[in-house]
């Protein structure tokens, strides 16, 4: 299943108490207290994960970042929803792996080029209960991004 959202998903309403936590010169989200990105060594793309209290969301920017379609082989259920996020086209996907646990994906696939192509980027949070999953579209939600270019992200 497929909708489409032509209104641009305004930043969800947060606890007060929810802090602004930055991505390199990528992005900047707000999360609960306690929530910090902490890069990785990636082979071509800038990933890393987002901690916070009770979840993890893996992030993965540069050329090959997953699309999130839907794969057969890996999703029991899955329903995506194209939105429009600070200004991007973006894929929000929900879905339950063939392993039993739910996932929650944000997958923007252009954020401009640098010249060896399109760049986007991929924040998934896999959960083994179904309760975070609104805790996870909160913070996904309120993604806004940094102008171009990415390049220099630390």
């Amino acid at each position: 299943m497929s909708d489409v959202i032509a209104n641009t998903v305004p930043a969800p309403d947060v606890p007060e108490n929810w802090i602004e936590v930055t991505v390199g010169r990528l992005l900047r989200l707000r999360a609960p207290v306690g929530t910090y990105f902490e890069a990785k060594p990636g082979v071509d793309s800038y990933v890393g994960i987002i901690k916070g209290p009770g979840f993890e969301l893996a992030l993965d920017y540069g050329h090959y970042s997953d699309s999130l379609g839907n794969d057969a082989d890996i999703y029991k259920i899955y329903q995506a929803h194209t939105i429009c996020l600070d200004g991007k086209s973006a894929r929000l996907i929900q879905a339950t792996l063939t392993t039993g646990s739910e996932i929650l994906g944000l997958n923007v696939a252009d954020l401009g080029s640098d010249g060896l192509g399109t760049l986007g980027v991929t924040v998934i949070g896999i959960l083994k209960q179904p309760q975070g999953l609104d805790l996870i579209r909160r913070v996904l939600e309120s993604i806004r991004f940094y102008p171009p270019p990415h390049a220099s992200l630390e």
